[in-house]
């Protein structure tokens, strides 16, 4: 979207009726939203790599997605008790009633634990929270948004409770330290590139009530040895696990209606696939430069 600009004395960059800020001065440690600002764009401060802290005044009633993807050593958000819409605990941002965790700041470190409140996880919420090392989601949390816990390299374990019924696009990818994944028994749908390169993952179960992988949910898990999928599933997306060169064997339940191109190509190591459903749609190619793989 165009604007007509203002700038104000810290040299962030507004619409001209002040309302909508549009771009951050990336050379600020510490910043307060003018009070005058109602809208912040996607993308706003993003690799605002020396902010620490920000404050979000009364009249803020949107913040967009991705706003603070970058801000490596932010550590806090401030939010005036006077705002209607939004509300912070621990330097965490959330929504007023903190039914959506909205963005928690990426220089925070160990382990994190999301409150019981919780329904939903935002898009890149905990994006680029390297320093993580655990996240403990609630069984109150039903929904975990596009890229939420995308390039948090610092995680080694994750357990999606059984509430969860989607992980989105990205969700963990490049979470390069994730060895160990439990996906609940509610997940519907793992959306696309959810697990993409996760090289340190080893082994994989998706439950029963998994209906879609979609493409490239898997791709480049360079260390992934078992693919342990439950009858239920009905369509594996293209190159859902391309690329993943220690794959030795998978097993396609009966359920399996449509295996996308490339789901399996560049698995130089994979030797079985079972195909139980003859009637089962495969695109071409599912199965590129896999030089070891068996006859059916």
């Amino acid at each position: 979207m165009n604007y007509n600009i203002w700038i104000d004395e810290q040299g962030v960059t507004y619409s001209a009726n002040k309302k909508v800020l549009i771009k951050s001065n990336p050379e600020l440690t510490e910043y307060s939203i003018i009070e005058e600002c109602a809208f912040i764009e996607r993308y706003a401060f993003y690799n605002s790599e020396k902010l620490l802290q920000i404050t979000i005044p009364e009249h803020v009633t949107y913040i967009n997605e991705f706003t603070f993807d970058g801000c490596v050593k932010l550590n806090k958000f401030i939010v005036s008790q006077e705002n209607q819409y939004y509300s912070t605990i621990d330097g965490v941002l959330f929504n007023k009633e903190k039914s959506l965790l909205l963005a928690c700041p990426k220089a925070k470190s160990d382990t994190y634990t999301i409150p019981n409140e919780v329904t939903a996880i935002y898009a890149s919420a905990f994006g680029g929270c390297h320093n993580l090392t655990g996240i403990i989601i609630p069984d109150s949390v039903t929904a975990i948004g596009e890229r939420a816990f995308c390039q948090c390299t610092g995680l080694v374990s994750i357990t999606i409770p059984d509430s969860v019924t989607t992980i989105g696009n990205e969700a963990f990818a490049f979470c390069r330290e994730l060895t160990r994944i439990v996906i609940g028994n509610g997940v519907t749908s793992i959306k696309r590139e959810a697990f993409l390169k996760c090289i340190e993952l080893i082994s994989i179960t998706i439950p029963s009530n998994v209906i879609s992988v979609g493409c490239s949910a898997f791709s480049g898990c360079i260390e992934l040895v078992n693919v342990d999928i439950k009858t239920g599933l009905v369509a594996i997306g293209c190159e859902a696990f391309a690329n993943c060169e220690k794959l030795k064997y998978i097993n396609i339940p009966d359920s399996i209606l449509s295996i996308g191109s490339d789901a399996f190509a560049n698995c130089p190591k994979l030797k079985k696939l079972t195909l139980s459903n003859n009637d089962v749609l495969i695109s071409n190619n599912r199965c590129a430069d896999c030089d070891n793989l068996l006859p059916f």
